[in-house]
């Protein structure tokens, strides 16, 4: 099972693509906690060129609230990040963290009923793109 799920875009920009992914983050009813330009953070504290990466920390408080029910340090895997690359070809690839692997992670497989709603919700995120 790998580790993320992901979709790849071929002739767009990345700022139009990353416009979207925000835009589908608040229609699935995620918060956006963190908004990390990852390429802006190099450059400022390392001073070195990086290509255009940026992440989204997404949070639902409504899963949320059932996975900390039912495994209080389940908080350790959260947000859930969605990462938007800019890859050498110049496809934009977006792609999420497999909720599914992180169930191996923690190790209590009562969190399945959230985490499949969960990467439901993270894949209707990527599907909207």
């Amino acid at each position: 099972m790998s580790y993320y799920l992901h979709r790849i875009f071929h002739n767009t920009s990345f700022d139009l693509v990353q416009q979207k992914v925000k835009d589908s983050i608040s229609k699935e009813g995620f918060q956006i906690l963190t908004d990390i330009s990852i390429k802006d953070l190099l450059k400022e504290q390392l001073n070195v060129a990086f290509k255009n990466y940026h992440v989204f920390g997404v949070f639902s408080s409504q899963i949320a609230h059932q996975a900390l029910q039912t495994e209080a340090k389940a908080g350790a895997i959260m947000p859930w990040n969605v990462v938007v690359e800019e890859n050498d070809d110049g496809a934009i690839e977006v792609f999420i963290v497999n909720p599914e692997a992180s169930m191996d992670i923690i190790g209590n497989f009562a969190l399945g009923r959230w985490l499949v709603q969960l990467k439901r919700k993270l894949l209707n995120v990527l599907d909207q793109l």
